[in-house]
């Protein structure tokens, strides 16, 4: 039998002896035996230490070769990423690897790449001076950011850069740099960016142009309606009164299509603002009654209500908006059913949680291809040729309304059998406090004998030579005027007004820079000031009223009512003037 066994330190192997050398790898573990025979019948302490270092030679030879191999294999799996991944020396910054998602994103092959400066191949732009993003990477071992980098035939790319430092045990420190092209992102980002800009510049201008239409329209109405006032409060004869008559009716023709092609851009804009709250459908029906019933006594129409125990029941919507809407379509029955005709209002509880406002009517009803132009703006669907008066933009303004307050707007007609048109918005609980549908009536103590002084502020002659003749009827105000915003100021200052009523297109500058001067200046902080303006965008409302207007009235106003705003703000205690 022969003896195997390891020599030890100073051993000399006996004849027939296998001497096994130790082989320790950083991969596993091994031996390197050689066993004593003819040729080598005794092994000396030279023989033995060659045997050793043959031992550590072949250890590190097998050390390399494992390392080769799992450096193919990590080489191979890097080049089967999507993103360039490539390494260089921090200090020389030559590139040291060269992935293939780096040879397609750059053009560069690995031969091509490997061996040049990283900065030279690729012309990097840092987002800091690169010593700086150096120190980081040294003190950190990490940086990432997004550069700029040039490819072969000369495209910049945009990318996110990840960096990693390993330092190096007996060689230079190496920087792994991972890279992603977010080129195509950033310039979808940007034509985001720039679209949203361009959207929110046509908002703007969208809002301008509604603020000028308005005023444009709404000013000439102002005199044509404020004249008519006049003359009928003078005593007209009665061919005068017919006439007047007619004038108010073309011109609150106009002003209501006027209302309805603003109310729709403003919703198509985005614009409209809505107060959603709890609003009684029994409160809601009856103003609407209320306010159509002259009209359908006029035409024999009977208007029947059956809410069918409903009357306390609440939808979420905007209070003035639904009374718009439900309005509309009472009125509509009202004027196409015919005389006669029996309208009814009803309201149904649905299963999904809504409530169902139905206005019907036993008139001639719709046929196919009149519903199917329904709700479409300025198509009246012949009516146009009754007689019947009508701007074509009451349905689908309604419609327009009902679906921004999150309801549902729906008709069901045919030939002969009327017609049934509805709104459904989601039930509400009844509020804690529910508010009263139409408040009570202020009572307002006109101006007295005292001696006062009313600035108007107005560019349009028209409309200042109606309110020369409007404040004809109040002779105890002293009417000063101004066609400018700094000449108002000067006029402010100097005489003290009791009341500023101003206009907000004036032609050195808008009535809110106005209203803000006279604001700031103490001698002229505390003078009411009220808006007069043809602007009825209710944002511009907001922001006015918020900036310290006292109140804000819409051109065309009828005389009463602005005489009653004038009386009302003219009775509060007068304003002490700064010494």
């Amino acid at each position: 039998e022969q003896i195997v066994r390891t020599l030890g330190q100073g051993e000399q192997p006996q004849r027939d002896t296998i001497i096994r050398v130790p082989l320790e790898s950083d991969y596993g573990s091994g031996v390197l035996a050689v066993r004593a025979g003819p040729l080598t019948p005794l092994f000396g302490d030279d023989e033995v230490s060659r045997l050793r270092e043959y031992a550590t030679a072949l250890t590190s030879a097998m050390d390399r070769v494992m390392l080769v191999a799992q450096l193919r294999r990590s080489a191979q799996l890097i080049d089967l990423a999507y993103n360039p991944i490539f390494t260089w020396e921090i200090t020389s910054g030559v590139i040291t690897y060269w992935n293939r998602a780096a040879e397609q994103t750059y053009g560069y092959t690995a031969p091509e790449a490997v061996g040049r400066p990283v900065d030279d191949l690729l012309r990097t732009e840092l987002p800091a001076p690169r010593d700086d993003v150096i120190a980081e990477l040294r003190e950190r071992r990490r940086w990432n950011g997004e550069i700029v980098q040039v490819t072969k035939s000369g495209r910049r790319l945009d990318v996110s850069a990840r960096w990693a430092l390993q330092a190096g045990q007996a060689g230079p420190d190496i920087v792994l740099e991972i890279n992603r092209d977010v080129t195509q992102e950033r310039r979808m980002t940007q034509e985001l960016r720039t679209a949203r800009d361009d959207a929110e510049r046509a908002s703007a201008a969208k809002s301008e142009y509604l603020s000028r239409m308005s005023h444009e329209l709404r000013t000439p109405l102002t005199a044509i309606l404020g004249y008519s006032d006049l003359l009928e409060l003078r005593e007209p004869r009665e061919d005068q009164l017919e006439a007047i008559s007619s004038i108010q009716e073309a011109s609150s023709h106009l002003l209501s299509l006027v209302n309805d092609v603003l109310d729709i851009a403003r919703i198509e804009s985005g614009r409209e603002s809505l107060s959603p709250e709890a609003v009684s459908v029994g409160a809601t029906v009856e103003e609407c009654f209320r306010l159509v019933a002259p009209a359908a006594a006029e035409s024999g129409t009977r208007i029947d209500v059956r809410l069918g125990g409903l009357e306390r029941a609440f939808v979420s919507a905007d209070r003035q908006r639904l009374l718009q809407a439900l309005l509309n379509l009472m009125s509509n029955a009202v004027k196409y059913a015919g005389g006669g005709a029996v309208v009814t209002v009803q309201a149904v509880r649905n299963g999904n949680g809504s409530i169902r406002m139905s206005v019907c009517d036993d008139g001639p009803g719709l046929n196919a291809e009149q519903q199917a132009r329904l709700f479409q703006p300025f198509d009246r669907l012949g009516a146009e040729r009754t007689g019947t008066p009508g701007t074509g933009l009451g349905l689908a303004l309604t419609k327009k309304l009902v679906e921004v307050m999150g309801g549902d707007i729906g008709v069901r007609t045919a030939p002969g059998e009327g017609a049934e048109f509805w709104i459904e918005l989601p039930a509400a609980a009844a509020p804690a406090l529910p508010r009263p549908l139409v408040p009570h009536p202020v009572a307002v103590s006109h101006a007295d004998g005292e001696r006062r002084t009313v600035l108007y502020v107005e560019d349009n002659l028209a409309t200042v030579g109606l309110m020369e003749d409007v404040f004809a009827l109040r002779p105890q105000i002293r009417l000063i005027t101004a066609m400018q915003g700094s000449l108002a100021l000067e006029l402010a200052r100097e005489h003290h007004p009791d009341l500023v009523i101003l206009d907000l297109h004036l032609p050195d500058m808008d009535g809110d820079q106005v209203l803000r001067a006279l604001r700031a200046a103490p001698e002229t902080a505390q003078i009411p000031v009220v808006v007069f303006s043809a602007d009825a965008t209710e944002r511009q409302v907001s922001r006015l009223l918020a900036d310290g207007a006292r109140k804000y009235l819409f051109k065309p106003a009828k005389v009463p009512e602005f005489l009653a705003v004038l009386d009302e703000v003219l009775s509060t205690p007068r304003a002490g003037v700064p010494s």
